[in-house]
């Protein structure tokens, strides 16, 4: 008997770490000051570069997010 072969369901969270570029917008954010910067990258470690030349001080403060959109087909 053979297998259907069906897509496997996204993991948002491991696929972020994948080395392909992916173009989106990631938000650093430190809540001690309440500051947000917003930064368009193919992927989270141009993110991290572009975030890593403004300089600020103490950037263990800072967190990173990414948008992500949802398709229908992932939708719960």
């Amino acid at each position: 008997m053979a297998k259907s072969q069906t897509k496997p369901k996204l993991d948002i969270v491991s696929d972020m770490f994948i080395e392909e570029p992916i173009n989106g917008e990631y938000m650093f954010i430190n809540r001690k000051y309440s500051l947000q910067v917003y930064v368009d990258a193919d992927g989270w470690r141009e993110a991290e570069d572009k975030f890593a030349t403004c300089q600020f001080k103490n950037p263990e403060e800072w967190e990173i997010y990414v948008k992500v959109r949802r398709s229908k087909d992932n939708a719960n």
